[in-house]
């Protein structure tokens, strides 16, 4: 130890009684300077917060929620908005999924084998049906019928398409059996993960929410459905002891961004006075990019019965309990995980100005345009 302190006389760092100086620290002039009266202050008395009932929470919308009788189908718009409709119908949102058909079924169903590590699903097309013939480990065979197809594979970098069957009990489920069209491969939703995961020998089917159980409309456990469709209404008959599934269809239609419109339609067609509808271009900015997010955000469902055209918010909550490797977004606004399109809200553009997702997105052909409303060919033009 002396010699250690020998050292430090050599550099220059003087010793008194065998040990080093303390070293001379300059004053912090950016330290605050405390007054005598600082040093009686005492912080103020916490006292409990006050309780608050469902009564005391902010009402939702005054706009009372629509009825599926409401809505007339996007065939009713055509005889008036024939342009529009055309370039609706060969969107993205028009082409979004329905009834399985040569037409809208992208893998092929030939029976090529679908192997997990203790399970073998087969895509088939047996007599014009569409279905997947599940063989477990252990367990009898089992067929499911492929009865809606949700999804055109159309999202840039990220089309997909996904299978329901109808089960007994009238819900149309989820079969855990997703194609990437981009990749041209099969995928399901790894429950132990919590991720997607492509199918191989090293996942278990029993991984993938299987047996199927996710299901179109509103119910209970995770849900993306109730917007993959149009007006998709999910409710039990008492009497028949039954789920009962309706929707308008399967694809995004004209009334999920303008609200029902039989009332309008049936108007037009007396000469009557016009009932109107929602018009993103007359809306304000809050309100153009709020009927986006109704299904183009993060959310949770906290009461059933949305129908696509309705108020979102009477429905869905976008604040969400997450584990903090959940988070979606910084505290500053910046994505760090996908999370739909939530950062439009943060974005300088949206909260200095006045941009709305139709400054870039045009809402019916689906296409880029630019700040004058001209179709761009692409992407990055």
């Amino acid at each position: 130890m002396n010699r250690f302190y020998a050292l430090l006389a050599l550099v220059g760092i003087g010793c008194t009684s065998g040990r080093p100086e303390a070293p001379v620290v300059e004053p912090d002039v950016t330290q605050p300077v405390i007054e005598e009266s600082d040093a009686a202050y005492r912080p103020p008395t916490l006292v409990p917060a006050a309780t608050i009932t469902a009564a005391d929470l902010p009402k939702p919308t005054s706009r009372p929620a629509p009825a599926l009788e409401e809505f007339a189908g996007a065939a009713r718009c055509e005889s008036c908005h024939a342009e529009v409709y055309a370039q609706w119908s060969g969107s993205t949102h028009g082409q979004a999924g329905g009834p399985p058909t040569p037409k809208t079924v992208i893998p092929s169903f030939a029976g090529e084998p679908l192997k997990f590590k203790d399970a073998t699903v087969r895509p088939v097309l047996e007599r014009g049906k569409y279905a997947f013939v599940v063989e477990e480990r252990g367990r009898l065979k089992v067929r499911y019928t492929v009865d809606a197809v949700v999804g055109a594979g159309r999202i840039h970098g990220g089309g997909t398409q996904a299978y329901f069957t109808l089960l007994k009990d009238g819900r149309y489920a989820m079969l855990p059996f997703d194609y990437s069209v981009s990749s041209e491969t099969w995928f399901c939703q790894n429950s132990r993960r919590s991720e997607w995961t492509a199918i191989d020998e090293g996942v278990r089917l029993r991984d993938c929410e299987y047996p199927p159980a996710r299901v179109l409309g509103v119910d209970k456990g995770a849900n993306c459905q109730g917007c993959h469709g149009s007006q998709i209404g999910l409710s039990f008959n008492e009497a028949r002891g039954r789920y009962e599934t309706k929707w308008t269809s399967l694809n995004i239609n004209c009334e999920s961004c303008h609200g029902p419109g039989r009332a309008h339609a049936e108007a037009a067609t007396k000469g009557a006075e016009e009932v109107e509808m929602e018009a993103l271009a007359l809306s304000s900015k809050e309100r153009s990019v709020a009927i986006c997010a109704r299904c183009h955000e993060d959310k949770s469902a906290v009461s059933p019965g949305y129908l696509a055209g309705g108020e979102g918010e009477n429905f869905y909550s976008t604040a969400h309990l997450r584990k903090p490797s959940g988070r979606r977004f910084n505290l500053d606004g910046e994505a760090v995980k996908f999370s739909y399109q939530e950062g439009h809200h943060w974005s300088a553009c949206y909260r200095d100005g006045s941009m709305t997702c139709v400054d870039c997105h045009d809402p019916h052909t689906g296409g880029y345009r630019d700040v004058f409303g001209g179709a761009l060919p692409g992407r990055f033009d």
